[in-house]
């Protein structure tokens, strides 16, 4: 529990939003709540209706049709098809935008301006038209389909974050384990076993045959398909996980084993050996590269832009375990002979993690801004997946439609711009913890 509650409170503390100014406290809020709440703001279908004495939440069913009651007899009813204000219900409440990012409006469509004249057919005779009421407008205008531009601004709100937050946390992740192994053991204190080394690798053969080629040819999947993201991440898990059990680590009991059975391995050498090599070949060519050859999804975006971004952090956090590990109280705790496991995690983790929140931050921002990136040039979602960048790419096509660069733009800069504002901290002194 008191791991988990460190992690907790490190993670607070990469905002830090109470040392911020109010109206980045309440920008940050508001991209938050529009990110969670999302399906909330903008769809089409009801929050919830009333039906025959029989409650429904259809916005909220993630099944393509919705089960409803008619005269007694259930019916189902596509949701993307149905005109839910021509049901007669009970009672419904509709979304304060609604309309969904990727539903068309079959009359406003052509790209209809913010400020142009908006129609609906009339209920009475259909062929004639009359003007769209202040509740159903479009606001900030409708793409070449008839999209709603603010309805996709607020999901594409909700994309954005997702892949940059998630993206992040897994180049967090990795980067602060490899860069800790590096700062902390450097090239002479990491000894393992001789007989787990060599038994590790032995099975790294087996584990990658078993685990990444014979599942792929055995799996019956359409042609048109691929392995999910999320399956492949578990299955690099799985292989990390195998390689790394034969290993017993008596980093701390190394004094039960002779110096014959024990290695020395110089970890920092190879991590920033390895380090060099994966930044050599340039990011962006590398993202571009696996987005194009893996299978669109938000999934797979988040986990070529986590893999692609965690160098920068390793790299810090060895800089500051590097520095840390010579001041006061970390000659204290060595002194005290706590394990290196305390050390890592209870003084030299939570002091250096308040440096790395900066490059976090820039991080999350720049994984905003390349998502946008590949969203306009086609690459990495799937082609009607809406987002800032594909919104901005439909008004590439049509210069006169000048709101579907407007409006994403705007929402871009205010974000990045803010989350440069928050990363942009004061000075930090690290703290001693108590041993």
């Amino acid at each position: 529990m008191k791991i988990i509650k460190l992690a907790w409170e490190s993670v607070k503390n990469i905002f830090q939003l109470k040392k911020q100014p109010l109206w980045i406290r309440w920008v940050f809020s508001m991209y938050i709540f529009t990110a969670l709440f999302a399906p909330f703001i903008a769809n089409k279908a009801p929050l919830f209706m009333i039906k025959e004495g029989n409650w429904y939440f259809p916005a909220f069913q993630n099944s393509a049709y919705v089960i409803i009651q008619e005269n007694g007899k259930e019916i189902a009813v596509l949701k993307e098809a149905v005109n839910w204000h021509a049901i007669k219900n009970e009672f419904q409440l509709f979304a304060p935008i609604p309309y969904d990012p990727s539903s068309s409006d079959l009359i406003n469509y052509n790209y209809v301006s913010p400020f142009a004249q908006q129609y609906t057919e009339s209920e009475k005779p259909p062929s004639e038209l009359k003007p769209l009421s202040w509740r159903n407008r479009h606001w900030l205008g409708t793409t070449k389909t008839g999209a709603d531009v603010l309805a996709g601004l607020v999901h594409s709100t909700r994309l954005s974050l997702l892949i940059g937050f998630f993206s992040m946390f897994i180049a967090s992740v990795i980067g602060i384990c490899i860069g800790s192994l590096a700062g902390f053991f450097g090239d002479k204190l990491l000894k393992v076993n001789r007989r787990s080394l060599i038994l590790s690798l032995i099975l790294v053969v087996p584990a990658g045959f078993y685990i990444f080629v014979f599942p792929e040819n055995n799996l019956e999947l359409p042609e048109t398909e691929s392995i999910p993201a999320y399956f492949s991440f578990l299955k690099v898990l799985l292989f990390l996980f195998i390689i790394a059990l034969p290993f017993t680590m008596k980093i701390n009991k190394s004094k039960k084993d002779s110096p014959q059975t024990l290695w020395t391995i110089p970890i920092d050498s190879f991590i920033s050996r390895g380090i060099e090599l994966f930044v050599s070949v340039p990011r962006l060519i590398l993202i571009i590269t696996l987005a194009a050859i893996s299978r669109p999804s938000a999934m797979s975006l988040v986990l070529i832009l986590g893999f692609t971004a965690w160098t920068s952090i390793a790299r810090m956090v060895r800089a500051e375990f590097i520095r840390l590990k010579n001041m006061g109280f970390m000659e204290s705790a060595i002194s005290l002979g706590l394990s290196n496991f305390r050390q890592i995690i209870y003084h030299l983790l939570p002091n250096a993690i308040v440096t790395v929140r900066v490059g976090i931050i820039f991080g999350i921002a720049g994984a905003i801004l390349t998502e946008a990136g590949l969203s306009f040039l086609g690459i990495g979602l799937y082609p009607d997946t809406v987002s800032w960048g594909s919104m901005m790419a439909a008004g590439r096509e049509q210069f006169s439609a000048w709101w579907l660069i407007i409006f994403p733009g705007i929402s871009i800069a205010i974000l990045l711009i803010m989350l440069n504002r928050i990363a942009d901290e004061n000075h930090y002194v690290p703290q001693e913890k108590p041993l």
